[in-house]
């Protein structure tokens, strides 16, 4: 069960972490373009800040897979459990 919870954590860990990712990257494609560069390379660590949102999305994705394989590991261990 230690893989299902550390897979858990790591869900909400990307989950948030592209969250953020999406939201900056939103908030920095509304700058003038010169400013949007400098902010998507300085504060998000890309070169533009679509990029910054296209990993985003990555890693929400990568969230949402690992939400459900927490949710298959849970059911499993009820299935064992009960028989």
């Amino acid at each position: 069960m230690f893989f299902a919870k550390l897979c858990r954590i790591a869900a909400y860990l990307a989950l948030v972490l592209g969250a953020f990712k999406v939201v900056m990257g939103l908030f920095g494609a509304s700058f003038p373009p010169e400013d949007r560069i400098a902010f998507a390379r300085h504060v998000l660590g890309s070169a533009d800040t679509g990029e910054a949102i296209d990993k985003g999305t990555y890693y929400i994705g990568i969230a949402i897979i690992f939400g459900v394989l927490f949710e298959i590991c849970s059911h499993i261990k009820q299935i064992n459990d009960k028989s």
